[in-house]
């Protein structure tokens, strides 16, 4: 505190008309353990008037006599981060640096400790933050949040963490997408849901396989349609090699109920069957030419399993294709109408196959 007040008003402290001989004893009892936490730290000598208050005197050296996790209480004294970063860079051969630019006077720091050891600096590129959607957490932000339990670990959804994103589906090729798009200016960048959604869904729809689930489902009897056991139908709209997978029809069908209250008393149709006129507690069948005006609705039939669903808004439960029941965990999917995921668990209990999906996205 003594120190920092001089250094806020430019003056010297007493320290700095020490002789040689007089830090080196300072310093000899440092080593030694002599010296206790916060009674002595080593400084760069620069200029106590210098136009930078960061540049004044930077602390290099402190006193810790914390157990440390290889060494025990062995050493008494331990860098601090500018004077490691430089220690390490160089005896690591790094040549180029980049860095946020909210460490510029950390590179000035460094920049005076590197010419100070006769060694030439790296290359070094200060970039501005770049800012995701939602509250803005630091490391120890989470970690208090996951012990207090507001935090599942590194991966909750609700975290804005490479690993919560890789466990969503998110693509490692779309991470590097969007910091070419952003680049490294100083400017602060600031992306919207939309910009991240719209780079990781260009690499994520080639790879996932399509899928009908039903959120709350409605359960309506499949009158007058023709007699069939199943559908067979393509995993993917776009790529044959993704195969075919087999959808059960019996006499009932279950389609979601955001969907019956919007279009009850119209033909719609059920993707992959048929097209039926919804009346009432019946889906009646209404033929099976696919006309492009015709509103179209994820259905399932008998057997289906249940699906839960784990997204940043909240969990929910709905119905699916049985086929889902056969996927390992990490399979990429599209739910139907409902957007993209990845499968995070295959459960099997009373009840039957349960599939844990992790959203992505729309």
């Amino acid at each position: 505190e003594a120190f920092s007040e001089l250094k806020q008003a430019g003056k010297d402290c007493p320290c700095r008309k020490h002789i040689a001989e007089e830090n080196v004893a300072h310093w000899r009892r440092m080593l030694l353990g002599e010296a206790e936490e916060g009674s002595a730290v080593v400084r760069l000598k620069t200029s106590m008037q210098h136009k930078n208050p960061a540049l004044r005197d930077p602390p290099l050296l402190r006193v810790s006599k914390a157990e440390h996790a290889r060494h025990g209480r062995k050493y008494p004294v331990w860098p601090l981060y500018n004077f490691a970063n430089v220690v390490c860079d160089h005896l690591q051969g790094v040549t180029h640096v980049f860095r946020a630019k909210e460490h510029q006077h950390n590179t000035e720091i460094q920049d005076l400790l590197y010419r100070a050891l006769g060694w030439e600096p790296p290359l070094v590129v200060n970039f501005g933050m770049v800012y995701l959607p939602g509250e803005k957490l630091h490391k120890r932000d989470i970690r208090e949040g996951m012990a207090a339990g507001k935090f599942s670990g590194w991966d909750d959804i609700k975290l804005n963490t490479v690993r919560a994103f890789l466990r969503r589906g998110f693509q490692p090729a779309a991470f590097k997408e969007l910091a070419e798009l952003c680049g490294l200016s100083k400017t602060d960048i600031r992306l919207g849901w939309e910009n991240i959604e719209g780079v990781n869904r260009k690499y994520l729809d080639p790879l996932a396989d399509r899928y009908m689930v039903v959120r709350e489902p409605m359960e309506l009897a499949l009158a007058g349609a023709p007699a069939r056991k199943e559908v067979v139908a393509v995993k993917h709209p776009s790529d044959p090699s993704h195969g075919k997978k087999r959808m059960p029809v019996s006499r009932r069908v279950w389609i979601a109920k955001a969907d019956y209250d919007k279009l009850n008393g119209r033909t719609v149709r059920l993707r992959e069957l048929c097209n039926v006129t919804l009346a009432g507690a019946e889906a009646r069948y209404a033929g099976s030419a696919v006309e492009q005006k015709m509103p179209k609705v994820q259905w399932v039939s008998e057997p289906h399993i249940t699906v839960h669903v784990v997204a940043r808004e909240g969990e929910w439960d709905g119905i699916g294709e049985p086929a889902l029941g056969k996927l390992e965990p990490g399979a990429l999917i599209q739910m139907e109408r409902i957007g993209f995921g990845r499968v995070d668990s295959v459960e099997t209990g009373p009840g039957g196959k349960r599939v844990v999906v992790w959203f992505a996205h729309p």
